[in-house]
């Protein structure tokens, strides 16, 4: 591959979905010369990004990666990272040695695919230098039923600079397709923002998955409280599902009437002014 892409060094994008590439494969890619800024790949293993001096954006859709699933060398322009997958049988991922060779990040997506949380718990503070400049934050595919949301708030500490904050929660039982692991193999959650924290550039909270429910509801208002410059809360309720039991809308009732949603919006927005939310 290195030497396809030396030889086409005018390459700007290169996806590589569905390959047959043998289990266990491993891409290497060492090509100081190339002109390549984006990255897709969804079947190896691991990728190791040696030299690409140009590359800017990466995406890593796999169903099952070896911890790391990309190996960062020298790409000082790389800016936007996505990962998507489960893992199983491997060690959690510490964002703050996977991402150390990364120091332009702005934005970032982490897509558990409804399983695991992946990452290992660590202090905010060993990621401030790595996040320093993380615009754009997506955490998707968090199953709501095993896990809350108060471990996000770590990584909302991390990143002063945050701007926009996106997460997406599944509540579906028919999206887990491999039996749930038990308690003693689940990753502990323990991980604790500092509690006096104040974050001074988030603007906006975008929650899909919406639900009413206490839990969600507190956390809302705990980023509320703790984001001194929101502007604006995008709540989108969850689709009904006829693959589960999870079907219609949960709250004060199923029919997720207008008099339901202008409630939940009062109850959100109380002791708080000058804050847009918008619940669809």
């Amino acid at each position: 591959m290195s030497s396809l892409l030396d030889v086409c060094d005018q390459l700007r994008f290169l996806s590589m979905r569905s390959c047959d590439c043998g289990p266990q494969s491993v891409l290497k890619i060492d090509t100081p010369r190339s002109q390549l800024m984006e990255l897709v790949f969804d079947m190896f293993i691991r990728v190791d990004l040696i030299q690409v001096p140009k590359l800017m954006h990466v995406v890593c859709d796999i169903l099952v990666f070896e911890s790391p699933a990309i190996v960062f060398g020298h790409v000082p322009l790389l800016h936007g990272i996505s990962l998507s997958s489960m893992i199983m049988n491997q060690p959690p991922l510490m964002l703050s040695n996977w991402l150390s060779n990364v120091r332009s990040l702005s934005t970032l997506t982490l897509d558990f695919k409804n399983w695991e949380i992946w990452i290992k718990p660590e202090g905010p503070k060993r990621l401030s230098l790595i996040f320093s400049k993380l615009r754009d934050l997506h955490l998707c595919g968090i199953f709501f039923s095993e896990y809350n949301l108060e471990w996000t708030l770590y990584l909302l500490e991390a990143a002063p600079s945050l701007k926009n904050f996106f997460l997406k929660v599944q509540r579906h039982k028919c999206a887990r397709v491999y039996k749930v692991i038990d308690d003693q193999q689940r990753t502990s959650l323990q991980w604790k923002a500092s509690s006096d924290f104040k974050h001074h550039s988030l603007n906006l909270l975008d929650i899909e998955g919406f639900e009413v429910e206490y839990k969600l509801m507190k956390y809302i208002r705990h980023v509320m409280k703790l984001a001194e410059q929101l502007k604006m809360i995008r709540l989108q309720h969850k689709e009904p599902c006829d693959g589960c039991d999870a079907n219609g809308r949960l709250g004060f009732n199923s029919s997720g009437s207008e008099i339901d949603t202008d409630l939940t919006r009062d109850i959100l927005a109380q002791g708080f002014s000058a804050m847009e939310i918008i619940i669809v």
